[in-house]
């Protein structure tokens, strides 16, 4: 049971804080809010380690950021998927290259392959 009251006492005193820093992060209420309520998750899972964290807040604050990064990674490979196009090899790749590929193989003249001996 102390455990349950020590998070509620840190949950009480931080929540409006790191709300605020969430939505500093995100720009939008509804997604630091979610960003928010995982990371309270993530530290009550831990929670016998994060209180002797010399900063609890702060370990939680670190799991918001890095929430929000993950978050606009995965916009930033959705968005490249829609537009068929990505800064990643494989990813949104057109399929045209495949093919201009397969056709410059075709048109190569039976000289300029190697020819094997009889």
């Amino acid at each position: 049971m102390r455990d349950s009251d020590s998070f509620d006492e840190f949950y009480r005193t931080t929540s409006v804080r790191l709300t605020r820093y969430g939505y500093t992060v995100t720009g939008d209420l509804a997604e630091a809010q979610d960003l928010v309520q995982e990371a309270y998750t993530r530290a009550w899972q831990r929670w016998r380690t994060v209180a002797e964290h010399p900063n609890p807040e702060a370990w939680v604050r670190l799991v918001v950021t890095r929430l929000a990064n993950d978050r606009w990674r995965r916009m930033g490979r959705w968005r490249a998927a829609l537009r068929g196009t990505s800064d990643q090899p494989g990813i949104g790749t057109s399929t045209s290259t495949s093919a201009t590929s397969s056709a410059s193989v075709a048109t190569t003249g039976t000289s300029s392959r190697r020819r094997s001996p009889r």
